[in-house]
């Protein structure tokens, strides 16, 4: 697991405030998940990184999380599955992904 700091913009518009817990899961050199990526480093968004490539445990566990879905990438805001990088972009042309990122996780 690498806990990626954001790298973002200087651009000031693109910023959202980050409240969320966001994990991806992604495989090196997958150009959804370098998608996905960008578009989070891109908001500002710090996120924890799951590589599935030579990690059995991680996939493992993305297909349980996934509930049964085995593509890269997924994306879990909040502990709740977003999808791939096809859910995550409709889902910022929609403004919805912002409002998703503001929000807090709940309490254990």
């Amino acid at each position: 697991m690498s806990n990626r700091p954001s790298s973002g913009t200087n651009d000031p518009a693109a910023k959202v405030p980050n409240g969320a817990h966001v994990d991806l899961y992604t495989s090196r050199f997958n150009p959804d998940c370098m998608r996905v990526k960008g578009l989070l480093d891109h908001k500002g968004i710090t996120y924890s990184e799951y590589l599935i490539d030579r990690s059995p445990e991680n996939r493992n566990t993305m297909i349980r999380r996934a509930q049964g879905r085995d593509s890269v990438p997924q994306i879990f805001i909040n502990g709740r599955g977003i999808g791939g990088s096809d859910e995550l972009q409709a889902l910022d042309a929609i403004g919805e992904l912002d409002r998703l990122l503001a929000q807090l996780p709940p309490r254990p």
